[in-house]
């Protein structure tokens, strides 16, 4: 499987740091089996801390199923 970085994270940032950001990962609806990636809050480097709207989601299906 290919990983999946949230919405809110830059690529460069994640190179750079990637153990650091995924303390503020995080991973909604697995219950109903569509995972909704994010993160909690911004990743930048400031003193203001601001809320990320936004967000991945994923599936898959293997064409047997319905």
């Amino acid at each position: 499987m290919p990983e999946l970085i949230p919405y809110g994270v830059q690529n460069s940032a994640y190179k750079e740091m990637s153990t650091t950001l995924s303390s503020w990962m995080d991973v909604e609806n697995i219950r109903n089996k569509v995972p909704y990636y994010k993160v909690r809050t911004s990743t930048e480097d400031s003193a203001k801390v601001s809320k990320v709207n936004g967000g991945y989601f994923s599936f898959s299906f293997d064409g047997e199923n319905g």
